[in-house]
């Protein structure tokens, strides 16, 4: 249940509000991962994260436990000239794997950053189960947003995207059921808070709100549908 997501989170939050007492101020604004202020040109940064989604009900009666499976998130971006930054991500739960890349152009001023980009991102899942072998595969597209303030001691950052879905096609025992092209697929909106955990170590804390009609992860739940349902999400991480 989402409220005990939420729970966890408020624990999580007043372990590290207390840690951040006895941490060395860092210039949070450059170790943030999230905030999008431009990276020096060449600089890598990564985080990992770990993903936990509220499913609605009637989507996963009767499903695999394994769609309750918490997604792991492996996140990098570099920078380049002109202000840009590359971007890659790797999200998995062995059953379903999404693989994107993509570009943003950021912008800071004081302590104020935006950045606007584009991912593409091929996925697919595959599980053997119920007496059959079930494969989806699919290909999205993120158009995005994101604006940020940086405090003292802690960044907050918005996150606005577009889910494009350009390919997706499921497959039973190899044999091709459906195939969806160039739809609108949802939306999301994200809230990301950085702040120090301990020495130069940022954890972040993410709630984030897709609006979708297919949203990835639960492939093996339901299939495309035209009602966009609300999915929350709340992720923890670390910047490494």
């Amino acid at each position: 249940m989402i409220h005990n997501y939420i729970s966890k989170i408020l624990f999580v939050a007043l372990i590290i509000s207390q840690a951040t007492v006895l941490s060395q101020q860092n210039n949070i604004k450059s170790e943030s991962y999230f905030y999008p202020i431009k990276l020096d040109n060449w600089k890598f940064k990564s985080a990992i994260t770990l993903s936990f989604s509220q499913l609605p009900e009637e989507i996963i009666e009767e499903v695999n436990s394994l769609i309750y499976s918490p997604l792991i998130n492996f996140d990098a971006t570099f920078g380049i000239p002109y202000n840009f930054n590359l971007h890659t991500g790797i999200t998995s739960n062995i059953i379903t794997n999404h693989f994107l890349i993509g570009t943003n152009w950021r912008y800071s001023k004081n302590n104020f950053a935006v950045s606007i980009g584009y991912d593409v991102a091929f996925w697919f899942g595959i599980l053997d189960d119920f007496d059959f072998a079930s494969r989806n595969i699919g290909w999205l597209h993120y158009p995005n947003f994101t604006c940020g303030y940086a405090f003292d001691k802690f960044t907050v950052s918005g996150k606005s995207e577009i889910i494009l879905n350009t390919f997706y096609t499921q497959f039973v025992d190899n044999i091709e059921i459906s195939t969806e092209k160039n739809t609108i697929s949802g939306y999301s909106f994200a809230l990301f808070v950085e702040q120090p955990l301990w020495k130069n170590n940022i954890m972040s804390i993410g709630i984030k709100a897709n609006f979708s009609r297919f949203y990835y992860p639960v492939w093996i739940a339901y299939s495309n549908s035209y009602n966009f349902r609300l999915i929350p999400e709340i992720q923890i991480g670390l910047v490494l």
